[in-house]
């Protein structure tokens, strides 16, 4: 079992090909869901909550750490092994180390800030304010900053590591870190969404209505699935780390176990907007209004695209001028009409 599942993640091919398409995907969302929490945040006021702001700093470091790890474990797919030099290496384990921390810590306080608003309405609204987020969001960036620092000061060598596919390197008191920090927020996760599960089915038992039913429902499916999502990416691999930094020479095996672990970890660099942001029906909605905006915004300047070529034109001479309108009335007018009828398609099914 070891040895087939070791030949189809590190035969080239077909297996390399594969995990390429698959990373580039993750890439790509993470890239685009995080996006869109930033923007969306940023552009409408009524979003821009203390809670939010967490939410913010969560799809900031989840940027950064994607930017970090998945193009350079594209290229070395591609290339068929690492070849730059110590020095990126060392820079993209800190910089990993950075990221990977500082997510854990504001995951945590996402769910605490959402467990708060919850069940402590009032005192979510009172004293949960913008400079107390950004005192939280501060503290959660703190141990990321620490953990990047330690491995220079205890001389830490920084390895390309072939399973997690990024460079990495053994220090302990960056590790005793990243434990303190997986504990915090595995115990947050867990237990702020079974506390509000439970405090959504008091509401609802109260209410003894369709609707709040519907809601106990909804808030269930929510919570059942980040806690499964969460443990299955994140616990699994501290185990298979913890047992490869005990041995003297990990195998080939032990780095076949940690790549799928990691490449399913990977998952969570968007799996967190989708979840704590797009979950809730304002925020699709603020979503579906940064769109729309995206949409008049290409038309605008579509518009003056169209200006320009006409005073373009009107500058030729005549015989110029009428040799260049037939040419738009080739393909280009035919491209023209493809877009008019996509954009009224568009609108139709808004």
């Amino acid at each position: 079992m070891a040895e087939e599942l070791e030949e189809l993640l590190f035969a080239d091919g077909a297996a390399q090909i594969l995990q390429v398409v698959y990373l580039t995907i993750v890439l790509l969302l993470a890239l685009v869901t995080n996006s869109l929490v930033m923007s969306v945040v940023y552009r409408e006021s009524n979003l821009q909550t203390p809670g939010n702001l967490l939410l913010v700093a969560l799809s900031f470091i989840h940027i950064v750490g994607a930017l970090n790890s998945i193009p350079i474990t594209v290229l070395v797919l591609g290339m068929g092994g690492y070849k730059f030099g110590q020095v990126y290496c060392t820079v993209q384990g800190l910089v990993g180390n950075f990221t990977i921390i500082s997510s854990l810590c504001l995951l945590g306080a996402v769910c605490g800030s959402r467990l708060l608003m919850v069940t402590r309405p009032t005192e979510y609204l009172t004293k949960f304010t913008d400079d107390v987020a950004k005192l939280v969001g501060g503290a959660c960036f703190l141990p990321g900053g620490v953990a990047a620092v330690l491995p220079l000061v205890e001389g830490t060598d920084f390895k390309f590591n072939p399973g997690m596919l990024v460079c990495w390197g053994y220090s302990k008191s960056a590790n005793v870190i990243f434990l303190a920090s997986f504990l915090w927020c595995i115990l947050s996760t867990t237990v702020s969404h079974y506390l509000s599960y439970r405090e959504a089915k008091r509401l609802a038992a109260i209410k003894a209505s369709f609707g709040a039913a519907v809601y106990v429902w909804e808030t269930l499916k929510r919570t059942a699935f980040m806690a499964g999502a969460f443990w299955i990416t994140w616990l699994p691999g501290l185990v298979i780390n913890i047992i490869i930094a005990e041995k003297d020479a990990a195998t080939m095996s032990d780095y076949a176990f940690q790549r799928i672990f990691i490449l399913l970890n990977l998952l969570t660099t968007f799996m967190n907007p989708l979840m704590y942001a797009f979950t809730h029906q304002f925020i699709r909605n603020a979503v579906r209004r940064q769109f729309y905006r995206m949409h008049l915004t290409m038309n605008e300047v579509m518009d003056d695209l169209k200006k320009w070529r006409y005073r373009k034109r009107r500058s030729l001479p005549v015989g110029e001028r009428s040799n260049r309108r037939f040419e738009e009335v080739g393909v280009r007018g035919v491209l023209y009409r493809f877009k008019n009828e996509a954009i009224d398609y568009l609108k139709k099914w808004r």
